[in-house]
């Protein structure tokens, strides 16, 4: 019988330690599980902006990161960004959910949220890089400040008429050819008469595609000149040898193609191969070297507002 108390009592110690052995073993996980939650953010959580600390751009290259950390894009990420605009940014971004930021603030800063002609704006008349297109119109009478009768009696600025010119001759030397003006300047009467004669013999929706209302022509502003080389029309331009090469050429004397391929809803005008436009040789070639297609993107950019050093 002692035998049989003594073998019981051994057994209850057993389990008593393996109970108390169990018990701490699960308070040791529970505690260290504790301590590692307690030491770090939750899931998707952000230090930064749970403690208020700034997470605004501005403070490195890289427009998505700031002091080391990343923050979510932004349209204020952008030099070209106007805070006027802020809530024009976040419509068009919402119609346009897979364009890049960039490029919403660009387009929006061109007023390309509006329709055709649904932003009216007075052009910046004394601007040598003036913008005249379905958005900005000059005034009724308009007439640039610098414009003279050039070459082969056509009405342009000066510096237009010596790019004309210069091109010309290394056309004839280079390659044998000829380019002539079909157009320059055109006072916003002579527009209104034109594009009241297209309406006449094509449908609105046509016109408005090649043609510009009265005040909103390009060449209003004496920088443009229409083109055409050894033989036919405007629309054979680009099939001469004098089109091709105005194409990869016109940079260097300071035009640009204005009205490219491609890129109607931007311009607002289907391709225009023969319609140069005069910036400058500067900002010519820029555009082509950093492959920008339109004047109005390159001018928000390099023009409006200042790339940072």
């Amino acid at each position: 019988m002692r035998d049989s108390f003594y073998r019981k009592r051994q057994r209850r110690r057993r389990r008593i330690t393996f109970a108390i052995f169990l018990v701490l073993i699960i308070a040791t996980v529970a505690i260290l599980i504790v301590t590692c939650s307690g030491g770090s953010d939750s899931p998707g959580e952000d230090p930064a902006r749970e403690s208020g600390a700034e997470t605004g751009p501005g403070t490195g290259d890289n427009p998505f990161e700031n002091g080391g950390q990343a923050h979510e894009p932004h349209f204020s990420d952008f030099y070209f960004y106007e805070a006027d605009k802020a809530e024009r940014y976040a419509a068009f971004h919402a119609l346009h959910e897979e364009m890049p930021l960039d490029e919403v603030v660009w387009k929006v800063n061109n007023h390309l949220d509006y329709e055709f002609y649904g932003f009216d704006q007075e052009a910046a008349l004394n601007d040598p890089f003036i913008i005249v297109n379905k958005y900005y119109r000059v005034p009724p009478g308009y007439e640039p400040a610098e414009l003279m009768r050039g070459v082969d009696g056509y009405y342009l600025n000066a510096p237009v008429d010596e790019a004309f010119r210069k091109m010309r001759e290394d056309i004839a030397a280079e390659i044998g050819g000829t380019i002539s003006i079909a157009s320059a300047y055109r006072s916003v009467e002579y527009q209104e008469t034109l594009f009241n004669r297209y309406l006449a013999n094509d449908a609105p929706e046509n016109v408005l595609r090649y043609s510009a209302k009265a005040g909103h022509s390009e060449h209003h502003t004496g920088l443009v000149l229409d083109l055409t080389g050894s033989f036919g029309s405007l629309r054979d331009f680009i099939n001469t040898p004098e089109g091709r090469w105005v194409q990869e050429n016109a940079h260097k004397y300071g035009f640009i193609i204005r009205y490219k391929d491609g890129y109607e809803h931007i311009t607002g005008y289907e391709s225009e191969p023969w319609h140069l436009r005069y910036i400058g040789i500067g900002a010519a070639t820029d555009m082509v070297e950093k492959g920008i297609q339109t004047f109005e993107e390159y001018r928000v950019k390099y023009i409006s507002h200042s790339p940072p050093e």
